[in-house]
């Protein structure tokens, strides 16, 4: 839980932009934003797997930590992509 925690308070402070970015990248080479992801966790000392990784970015969005988060210029909630694989968030997606 504690590597878990870390992780998400880094992701969550980078700036909007670069997670914007990264949000970007998911959008189009999902391994490769895996990868871009653990390599920001690791220049913040934090080591964790692929799996790991994935598990927690999960969790992150079944949370809500990225709705808000710009893609493309729109918000992450409103992405057709995301509505697909995110159908339950719609209604609870800050607007």
């Amino acid at each position: 839980m504690e590597s878990f925690n870390q992780f998400r308070k880094i992701l969550l402070n980078i700036e909007a932009d670069q997670l914007g970015a990264l949000c970007e990248e998911f959008l189009y080479d999902h391994e490769g934003a895996i990868q871009s992801t653990l390599t920001l966790v690791s220049r913040a000392n934090l080591k964790v797997s692929s799996n790991d990784a994935k598990v927690y970015l999960t969790e992150m969005h079944e949370k809500g930590d990225f709705d808000d988060v710009n893609c493309f210029s729109t918000p992450l909630y409103q992405n057709d992509l995301y509505k697909k694989f995110h159908p339950d968030k719609l209604t609870t997606a800050k607007k």
